[in-house]
């Protein structure tokens, strides 16, 4: 999909300032975002991941046009999303590296089930294979 004048501009000025920097979320669809060139500050409202229903309260965005406010909070959503990820990827490659290896050798497994007061015993490869051979000997 190409993109408009407008938009490419307002992307590459976002980019360009490190627009993402200037974001502050107030609550779920609803940002702050600083001017670069003068004190004000812009209300973003929106809550779709591509902008596409993003709103701003700069003179640009009222008269139509995309502007880089709007760009920036896309990009420090994005920016959020990613840094997210990472942390959770780290998190669990960390978990693996803690994580102790335990290693069971191989036997069998007994396991002793009482139902109506009488006692059913039986071996199994593994816990589930000895009750599993207790609910074949009940059946029979």
């Amino acid at each position: 999909m190409a993109l408009d004048t407008s938009t490419r501009n307002a992307f590459v000025k976002a980019a360009r300032t490190r627009g993402w920097e200037s974001v502050t979320r107030l609550e779920y669809g609803r940002y702050l975002v600083k001017s670069a060139t003068s004190t004000a500050t812009y209300v973003v409202t929106g809550t779709d991941r591509n902008g596409t229903d993003h709103t701003c309260s700069c003179t640009a965005a009222i008269n139509g046009r995309m502007c880089w406010h709007r760009a920036a909070v896309v990009m420090a959503r994005q920016r959020a999303e990613w840094l997210k990820a990472k942390r959770r990827a780290e998190l669990a490659a960390s978990a693996a590296q803690a994580a102790p290896v335990v290693t069971v050798p191989a036997q069998r497994a007994e396991a002793v089930l009482r139902f109506g007061g009488v006692e059913y015993r039986a071996e199994g490869r593994n816990l589930l294979g000895a009750i599993g051979n207790i609910a074949q000997q009940r059946a029979a």
